[in-house]
């Protein structure tokens, strides 16, 4: 019992500190969302040639824009950490690992949530996917993958508070980690976007939510001895 009331009062703490230095100066969500329109209208530009087909580049530029921006919201969470020694002051008052763990990876994913909104938002605008259901299915999506980024962000943004070259390695080990489900991603997207049976794209769903399984796993675990 005390162990559950010891880790909620961490996860509270914790959260509450990030969400309130986050309001205050919208540093991260501020950057990333510029950061990823930027990509998304680059990759519109690049994907939306006349050949091709609009949901192809749509899932091609919405999944694009959001790899990128989600780990530079990362780089820009973790540059905080690392500003005063912040991180060495959390992890002294905060006490357990796993509710660190737990309130950077809410705290992640509460910001990467508008970041796609505005990305899926100006994916639509750009390459003119009309605003139907498929969309709220793609939003869905979004906010499932956005589960598995939050938590990697979070384990291997801890590796990089004490390195050199911490932005550089981030996005070095993040974006192969990544990418895979980025990829499987825009075959779902896509299949949404031209709405193709349920049965054809399903699958990407559940594949998501083991992502999701793996990466809170392999980051709760993994969390305890980082943060050592």
């Amino acid at each position: 019992m005390a162990a559950h009331v010891l880790l909620s009062r961490t996860v509270r703490a914790v959260l509450m500190k990030d969400l309130r230095i986050e309001a205050r100066s919208r540093e991260v969500l501020v950057t990333a969302a510029l950061f990823g329109l930027l990509v998304a209208l680059v990759a519109a530009a690049a994907f939306g040639g006349a050949t091709t087909s609009p949901a192809v580049a749509a899932a091609g530029t919405l999944w694009t824009s959001q790899l990128f921006a989600s780990v530079f919201a990362f780089a820009r969470f973790w540059h905080r950490e690392r500003e005063n020694r912040a991180w060495t002051t959390t992890k002294l008052l905060a006490g357990d690992p796993l509710g660190i763990f737990a309130a950077k990876t809410i705290a992640l994913f509460l910001v990467l949530v508008p970041v796609g909104a505005l990305g899926l938002f100006a994916t639509a605008l750009f390459l003119h996917v009309p605003a139907d259901r498929a969309l709220l299915v793609v939003g869905a999506l979004l906010l499932l993958a956005f589960i598995g980024f939050a938590a990697l962000g979070t384990l291997f943004g801890l590796l990089t508070v004490e390195t050199k070259a911490r932005d550089l390695l981030l996005a070095v080990v993040l974006l192969p980690l990544l990418s895979p489900m980025a990829l499987g991603a825009m075959a779902t997207t896509r299949d949404v976007l031209l709405h193709a049976p349920v049965e054809l794209w399903a699958g990407g769903f559940a594949l998501t939510l083991v992502f999701d399984a793996i990466a809170l796993g392999l980051g709760a675990s993994l969390f305890r001895l980082v943060a050592r």
